[in-house]
């Protein structure tokens, strides 16, 4: 696994937080649309609209990269064996990283210098 500088984790932090923490009109609009899917889901309606196949693409994409962590997990142990259960443990981890940045106060995103990584 690629090591990342405590710079480059705060670097990625920050950018994270900008990108959740955009101007208040564009984030109530995306919860009106959230909102809107619930609802349709409630309904036992498949949600549609531009977000909708958004989330779907996204998921798909994550499937991807889940089924390349757990392929490469089986082969670097061998005696063992990735279970579902641990991808979603994987998202749960994910998931509880994504909330920590959001939550924290934005800051200004400073740029690592790749030369000192070496």
């Amino acid at each position: 696994m690629t090591k990342h500088s405590k710079l480059e984790k705060e670097w990625a932090a920050s950018i994270l937080y900008s990108l959740v923490t955009d101007t208040k009109q564009r984030l109530g609009r995306g919860a009106k649309f959230r909102q809107e899917m619930l609802a349709q889901i409630k309904a036992g309606k498949n949600p549609e609209g531009y977000r909708a196949d958004w989330i779907r693409n996204s998921a798909k994409i994550v499937m991807i990269l889940l089924t390349k962590i757990a392929e490469k997990f089986n082969e670097e142990y061998p005696t063992d064996q990735c279970s579902a259960d641990d991808l979603a443990d994987v998202l749960a981890t994910a998931s509880g990283m994504l909330n920590r940045a959001a939550a924290r106060p934005q800051q200004q995103p400073a740029e690592p210098n790749p030369k000192s990584q070496a």
